[in-house]
């Protein structure tokens, strides 16, 4: 009886000790750093919940990577994110 007690206490006390090293670990505070750079590019996100594409202007990629790329010269924007056709492919054949 005694040893089944004992073990009882240990299995209980593990989620004591958690929320106690929790509680501990909480409390540790860093410094923040004052940022001295400011930003002149922009980077925006677009998502449907499933893909997410990096939105950049053109005139913040650099030539060499542009000239590899299709684009229009009336366009502004590049998008980079996962191709469709991979993952249509896949939902259709599970949809089979």
């Amino acid at each position: 009886m005694r040893k089944i007690v004992k073990w009882s206490l240990y299995f209980l006390s593990i989620p004591f000790v958690y929320l106690v090293i929790s509680l501990i670990l909480t409390t540790i505070t860093i410094e923040k750093e004052d940022n001295k750079f400011t930003c002149s590019k922009t980077i925006f996100l677009s998502t449907n919940g499933v893909h997410l594409d990096v939105i950049l202007q053109k005139n913040d990629i650099d030539r060499n990577t542009l000239k590899d790329i299709i684009n229009l010269e009336t366009e502004n924007f590049i998008s980079f994110g996962w191709e469709m056709k991979t993952f249509t492919s896949i939902l259709l054949l599970g949809e089979i």
